[in-house]
């Protein structure tokens, strides 16, 4: 038994490090839309080039999104799984 709940929390463990790589990524992907907006904004005649750019992070964000909810289905089998403290 304590077998089984080494293993649930190994993967409760892994469940938040791939939780925080997943909030790490859509930080880095807000602070590229960010630039890339700021460079359409200066830039003239930019913004069409820019366009598949911004296409691809929002696409990128849509990912991460259906990624969290994975994940977020997951860890709530993880915690199903896991013995209670009670």
């Amino acid at each position: 038994m304590a077998r089984l709940s080494q293993r649930n929390t190994s993967r409760r463990d892994r469940v938040e490090e791939v939780s925080f790589a997943l909030g790490s990524l859509r930080s880095h992907l807000d602070v590229v839309e960010l630039r890339l907006r700021q460079i359409t904004g200066r830039v003239p005649g930019i913004a069409s080039l820019a366009q598949p750019a911004l296409d691809s992070v929002a696409s990128m964000r849509l990912a991460l999104s259906r990624a969290r909810r994975a994940l977020t289905l997951l860890a709530q089998d993880v915690d199903k799984a896991l013995p209670s403290l009670d």
